[in-house]
């Protein structure tokens, strides 16, 4: 869990997952009574410390966006259309800041219309059509790049999300920039802790016999 070069906080959820079922399927094949009280401590004692894990959005997002779980590896299937929305809300926004007005066409001069719509039937129609293709909807636009996220093919548990998402950075350019940000956070600050006791160990005062 405390590894700095692998992903490992979209690993809770599904890992506590695992966890529950394992222990109810040792304690269902259990023919003592001491071990089905064991399996019932440890499943009791798992919930408590683990059971709230889908309720803290980073780590619902980036098991989210991590191509080996995405929505499945979720227990209540309302947290995992939580974290949807909100990826989906994110990636509207991530949108709006990147997009730039396009130029306005202008229509006072005779050559701004083409001159198979001038004085045409269709020319009012033609008019919306165009006005229409340059009104973008960024929810709309990152519903389906989410749509299309989840839809593609589960990447097997053994191989690397950061490889999957390096690759895939044109086709769903905005979730790729969220999933730098939730996939790369560490579950743990253990790594950190370590750093500072060797310090102290190394700087301590130590009396001389």
């Amino acid at each position: 869990m405390s590894e700095e070069q692998r992903v490992s906080a979209s690993k809770l959820i599904p890992l506590y997952r695992m966890l529950q079922h394992k222990l109810a399927q040792k304690k269902g094949n259990a023919t003592q009574e001491s071990t089905v009280q064991l399996g019932s401590h440890l499943q009791e004692g798992l919930h408590s410390r683990c059971g709230g894990y889908e309720t803290f959005r980073a780590l619902a997002l980036a098991t989210l966006l991590d191509p080996r779980f995405k929505n499945v590896a979720f227990g209540n299937p309302a947290k995992a259309l939580d974290a949807e929305k909100h990826i989906t809300l994110e990636c509207a926004s991530l949108m709006r800041s990147n997009t730039t007005p396009e130029p306005q066409m202008s229509t006072s001069g005779p050559s701004s219309t083409p001159v198979e719509t001038q004085d045409s039937l269709w020319e009012h129609f033609d008019n919306r059509i165009r006005e229409t293709q340059m009104i973008h909807n960024p929810t709309a636009d990152a519903t389906v790049e989410m749509k299309k996220y989840l839809s593609d093919a589960f990447l097997p548990r053994t191989h690397d999300p950061l490889t999957y998402w390096k690759e895939r950075a044109v086709i769903f350019p905005h979730l790729y920039v969220l999933a730098k940000k939730y996939l790369c956070m560490p579950a743990t600050s253990v790594p950190c802790e370590r750093i500072f006791s060797k310090a102290g160990e190394i700087i301590c005062k130590k009396e001389v016999g």
